[in-house]
């Protein structure tokens, strides 16, 4: 009986939730999450009684439309790339996340057919808020009455048949600014944001929406994981894995590093992890490669991390990530032996290579980071040595910089007996007759 215990208790489920979302929906409450609780339980209502309870599970996933965090999941096949994925049946959430000093970015690209759009910033510094007509090229919200028909003088109005209004300008911290759109918004436009302040700013952007009418093909937040884009996302994911095995001992102790931009998980499901790392600190992950790669490919990265599909990075999958870049001791140390071949070759001496490389490719005070220690494996073996490999093996103290000291000492790694792989028989015998 066990299939009918289950389809029961999602019947009930589903009636008592139905219920108390009617209630709330005609006493002009907040219903969204309520409807979104009826429309899961009727999907599990259905899987139960078509595919029975073994199969239950994997349709559950495949059913799936909201992530651990609450926020609306891509589609398969794409990703997200935005603060808010808009969802046809409506939603409501916050996001927090790092405004650049000194910037004015665009925030969120909100879609045209949003109806009774409410979004709001809230920051402890000195951040404005703004709304955008790309189609027109104005401002339809701004604290400058120059600069927009709503703004911190009139602030409300109708804008291209829809009211529109605005909190003002808040300059007292905590500074909070919202605007509000009553009705169907009849063109797509982009949320600006703007931080005052000397320094980076957390802000924490609050929305709620009803519906998109009408529903587009493809939601808003979202863009193809093509081949290629998986591609890309996996060197980002492999270049962070290398770097990231420069600074820390290992994944726990990486982990342990981001503590305090973690997240708990929701109480009461057992399948969600204890604490994530949310979508909004995509950037925190890939701080170390945060500026050889654009946002959109760092958030591609945080995909291809999220092995499992729930929308949330978990120490689980940052473990397998940090060891995209799979460093074996004895890889290292071959590598170490093919550097250090071509720097006996190059000079007599430890210090003497150092002196000839340090001229060709200037070190930092600490000696020289991953990017320049690659100019030098490439000098000394023709480009042949997999030089990430070498890195790892001579950065004996993790300080990401292989210093004069663990230079020299990788100078002494080859040995007579070693034949390294990139040369040949008569370049090893004419180097062992004259190495002494």
């Amino acid at each position: 009986m066990p299939r009918m215990s289950a389809v029961r208790g999602f019947t009930l489920a589903l009636l008592a939730t139905a219920a108390r979302a009617e209630e709330a929906c005609e006493g002009g409450g907040d219903c969204a999450v309520l409807l979104d609780e009826v429309s899961l339980l009727q999907r599990r209502t259905v899987t139960s009684i078509s595919h029975g309870i073994a199969s239950k599970a994997a349709a559950l996933v495949a059913d799936r439309t909201h992530g651990v965090d609450g926020m609306y999941l891509c589609p398969e096949g794409a990703y997200r790339v935005s603060k808010i994925v808009f969802d046809c049946g409506g939603a409501s959430g916050s996001q927090a996340f790092t405004m650049a000093s000194k910037l004015l970015e665009t925030a969120q690209e909100i879609p045209k057919g949003a109806e009774n759009l409410k979004v709001g910033i809230t920051s402890s510094v000195d951040v404005d808020v703004f709304l955008f007509d790309p189609v027109d090229m104005q401002y339809v919200v701004h604290y400058s009455s120059s600069k927009a028909p709503i703004n911190d003088r009139d602030r409300s109005g109708t804008y291209n048949g829809v009211k529109i209004s605005f909190s003002g300008d808040d300059r007292s911290s905590p500074v909070t600014e919202n605007i509000t759109i009553d009705g169907v918004l009849p063109f797509p436009c982009s949320l600006r944001l703007q931080n005052y302040d000397d320094f980076d700013a957390q802000a924490v952007m609050t929305y709620s929406y009803d519906a998109i009418v009408p529903c587009p093909k493809d939601l808003k937040g979202c863009a193809p994981y093509t081949d290629e884009v998986q591609w890309s996302a996996k060197r980002v994911v492999y270049d962070w894995s290398f770097v990231s095995q420069t600074q820390f001992a290992d994944a726990g102790a990486a982990w342990a590093s981001l503590s305090d931009k973690l997240t708990p998980g929701p109480d009461g499901d057992k399948d969600a992890p204890s604490e994530y790392l949310s979508w909004s600190k995509y950037s925190d992950l890939f701080a170390f490669v945060h500026g050889d790669y654009s946002p959109e490919l760092l958030m591609a990265g945080y995909k291809y991390m999220d092995k499992n599909g729930d929308g949330v990075v978990d120490k689980r999958e940052f473990t397998k990530g940090y060891g995209e870049f799979d460093y074996k001791e004895a890889k290292g140390r071959k590598a170490g032996e093919e550097v250090s071949f071509g720097m006996q070759k190059m000079a007599g001496s430890a210090q003497g290579a150092w002196d000839a490389m340090s001229n060709a490719v200037p070190p930092a005070a600490q000696g020289w980071g991953p990017v320049a220690f690659k100019e030098v494996s490439d000098a000394l073996s023709g480009g042949s040595v997999k030089w990430r490999m070498a890195f790892v093996y001579a950065d004996a103290d993790k300080d990401a910089f292989v210093s004069e000291d663990e230079f020299k000492a990788l100078y002494k790694l080859y040995k007579k007996t070693t034949t390294p792989t990139t040369t040949t028989t008569t370049t090893t015998t004419t180097t062992t007759t004259t190495t002494t």
